[in-house]
């Protein structure tokens, strides 16, 4: 609010809104977004902040109460077992067409206007008032067309457009040699989102009302005693209705569905006076079902079109690093469980990505592969490429971490000691570096999700692009000094300018930065890997962030051959223990709880999981609902408890924030050293002692132990106890194949 003036007297000064016009690839065709300039996207975000206050009092606009989703169908199904003797239920599905297009702004200054207290008004009108004059940037390389090609007529838009861009022609919405156009009408889809939705809301509560009144009205003449049960969901241009009224002989029962039609009917038709089109995929009087933002509804049964995650679990991955890979698709099979697959499903998806994952990396086109594949059994390291697979009887519920930490737990051991090694690697370059303005090469890399993991990363792109972004925000060079000196600014809010360059410089360094904007033809690349990944030196050790200077294109590491450094490590492995006595072969306690910090959650749920191989599948012939279900995989942590981040935060920066006592606080730091031997009284000494190479990786480790819990929506057969959520074994019986289950499985608790 206080850019508020500051914006609008800008935007106003402009004579309306500067936007410019991308367009966005997806099923079917194309879609339009509009990105805005910094003012009007305070401009907009003020207009969508008090729509987004008012949506929130309507149970049934589901962007603001997403779980209303759910809630109203299984609600209107409940009430129909109570009110109705033999309910039966018309839904209508409705898509509005021409979202965008079939708005003007001013019914929306109507609206708010007549739901917000008046000195809110002059803001909400003279916002509003921009967005009549909305100036839309035309493309350049459509300016280059008019430019080169000015013979070029194929098209009548076409040649409105060149003639009003060079004269001979004018049009109201496109002045002479101007790289935009004008445009009153329209609110821009995804924009002005949450207002939109509030128009809809209101024209769906409107319609709930009346078909209660003029159903009730004809079952009276028709001398039924019922009641009627409607309920409505909208989510900007989305919309469902569910009517329900009680069945009492076909003849009087067909009357009223006609009564039901023509209430319908009005629906669609009325709607258009206010802007809402209903398209193609708009269906009326659907008996006892209802499809809503791409669910369908039964009843108060929920299917999801599950082939929609699988289809998403199963496309080519354009991550540069092997494990970020793994991790990706380890998150898309937990979607395809959140979307309705079985457990069965998803262990055979994963055995599909498997074989994808491989094909990638050269199984049907290398000669080397099978010296490769020698190798990499032996290795058992994700990070070079071998494939973590789920235990079958409860694949994508626990993630690519535990899969892990089973590896590095497994008998063989290798996984251990490779950890181990690269963990005296770092501490080791350290020591060799400490005083030297040297930048550590780092050997152990955080993925997105926080598991710690080797480097080898894959490039399949340059730095150009990032190079560009990086030297355009004119960010200052000593940034990373900067904040080995002021630590603390990694752990609050900016307060100056020069912190907020500091924030931004942390931000566009990230791995993930680098990698999006280095992207072109990204599946093309990833598949064209599968001919010289192994054999060829493509495969670096270090991250793009390294890269501090923009204007350098010098490499930082040398580039290998993935085969080359998997052979290499066993040998760098033996040379380590003949030349170093004090090298420890495998991973110490402390060591491992850094890398996996939720170790104890791990065993525990292996115990539990241990023998559901013995256990026996049979038919399970009930009829059941199915539901969406919260599957509790860890708890989260007791908010009474003291988070590692809170406790150093205290300790290191006096942070007000923990509401404990000194020597409460002081006992649990002694503890966390138990843990963590490398932990220190200030943040300085301790990035020296610990595996880390800087302050960015010490803050993200420290994030990371944040006990946020895993909880996983299981879209199948409900499994739920007292408190609302379901525990692990009892969803695994009931959810690893459709219509069966295993006989007498028992969790920990006892409940089957």
């Amino acid at each position: 609010m206080d850019l508020l003036k500051i914006c609008l007297e800008e935007c106003e000064s402009n004579k309306g809104l500067h936007i410019c016009l991308f367009k966005k690839s997806q099923h079917a065709g194309l879609r339009e977004i509009y990105v805005l300039g910094i003012c009007e996207r305070i401009l907009q975000a003020i207009i969508e902040s008090i729509s987004k206050s008012i949506c929130s009092i309507f149970i049934s606009e589901t962007m603001t109460n997403p779980k209303s989703k759910t809630r109203i169908p299984s609600d209107h199904a409940t009430n129909c077992k109570i009110m109705l003797s033999r309910p039966v239920t018309v839904g209508c599905s409705a898509d509005a067409e021409k979202w965008n297009q079939g708005h003007f702004v001013t019914k929306f200054t109507l609206i708010l206007v007549a739901l917000t207290p008046s000195y809110m008004h002059p803001v909400i009108v003279r916002i509003l008032n921009l967005f009549l004059n909305k100036k839309i940037m035309i493309d350049p390389r459509l300016i280059e067309i008019f430019e080169a090609q000015r013979d070029l007529n194929n098209d009548s838009m076409f040649c409105r457009m060149k003639n009003a861009y060079f004269g001979p022609a004018t049009e109201k919405w496109m002045d002479p040699g101007k790289c935009f156009i004008h445009t009153a009408s329209g609110m821009m889809q995804g924009i002005l989102h949450f207002t939109s939705s509030l128009l809809h809301t209101i024209y769906q509560e409107f319609l709930k009302d009346l078909i209660e009144e003029k159903l009730s009205e004809r079952l009276k003449t028709l001398e039924i005693s019922t009641k009627v049960v409607v309920s409505v969901m909208q989510s900007s241009d989305d919309s469902s209705l569910l009517i329900s009224f009680t069945h009492v002989d076909s003849v009087r029962t067909h009357l009223v569905l006609e009564f039901v039609a023509e209430l319908l009917t009005f629906k669609a038709k009325y709607g258009v006076y206010i802007g809402i089109y209903d398209s193609i995929k708009t269906t009326m009087m659907t008996m006892f079902a209802m499809e809503f933002n791409s669910e369908f509804f039964f009843g108060s049964s929920q299917i999801r079109p599950t082939m929609r995650w699988v289809s998403a679990a199963l496309t080519v991955t354009v991550r540069e690093s092997f494990s970020g890979r793994q991790e990706e698709l380890s998150n898309c099979l937990t979607s395809v469980l959140s979307g309705g697959g079985s457990f069965l499903c998803v262990s055979i998806i994963q055995s599909a990505q498997c074989v994808m994952h491989y094909r990638l990396l050269g199984s049907r086109t290398s000669c080397v592969y099978k010296e490769y594949f020698d190798e990499l059994v032996k290795s058992g390291d994700p990070s070079f490429g071998f494939f973590l697979m789920d235990n079958p009887y409860c694949a994508g519920l626990f993630g690519f971490n535990y899969n892990l930490y089973k590896s590095v737990k497994s008998p063989n051991n290798y996984l251990d000691k490779v950890y181990a090694f690269y963990l005296s690697e770092v501490q080791d370059m350290k020591r060799r570096i400490e005083g030297c303005d040297i930048k550590s090469k780092k050997v152990v890399e955080m993925t997105q999700a926080g598991s710690f993991v080797t480097i080898n990363i894959l490039q399949m792109g340059d730095m150009e692009r990032w190079r560009r972004m990086v030297k355009s925000l004119n960010l200052p060079e000593d940034w990373m000094q900067f904040l080995i000196d002021n630590p603390i600014l990694l752990y609050r809010s900016a307060l100056t300018l020069e912190e907020l360059l500091i924030k931004i410089a942390v931000l566009v360094h990230a791995p993930g930065v680098a990698e999006s904007l280095s992207q072109k033809n990204s599946v093309v690349q990833s598949v064209s890997t599968s001919a010289y990944a192994i054999s060829r030196r493509v495969i670096t050790q270090n991250a793009y962030w390294h890269k501090i200077n923009p204007d350098s294109n010098e490499e930082e590491t040398i580039k290998r051959s993935l085969l080359f450094n998997l052979v290499m490590q066993p040998k760098k492995m033996e040379q380590r223990r003949n030349t170093d006595e004090d090298y420890t072969e495998i991973l110490t306690d402390n060591q491992l709880t850094m890398l996996f910090p939720k170790k104890e959650l791990y065993d525990q749920i292996t115990s539990q999981i241990v023998n559901l191989g013995s256990q026996r599948l049979v038919p399970n012939l009930t009829r059941t609902q199915r539901k969406n279900t919260t599957v509790v995989v860890w708890e989260e942590m007791d908010k009474c408890k003291v988070s590692l981040m809170d406790l150093m935060k205290h300790k290191w920066f006096g942070s007000p924030t923990v509401a404990c006592h000194v020597s409460y606080l002081k006992e649990k730091f002694e503890e966390a050293k138990e843990i963590f031997a490398w932990l220190r009284d200030c943040p300085k000494e301790t990035l020296i002692q610990s595996p880390f190479d800087t302050p960015i990786q010490l803050q993200n480790f420290l994030a990371r132990l944040e006990d946020k819990g895993r909880d996983v929506i299981l879209s199948g057969v409900p499994v739920t106890n007292r408190t609302g959520k379901a525990n692990i074994i009892s969803c695994i019986s009931r959810n690893f194949q459709r219509n069966h289950m295993f006989a007498m499985i028992r969790d920990e608790r006892g409940f089957d």
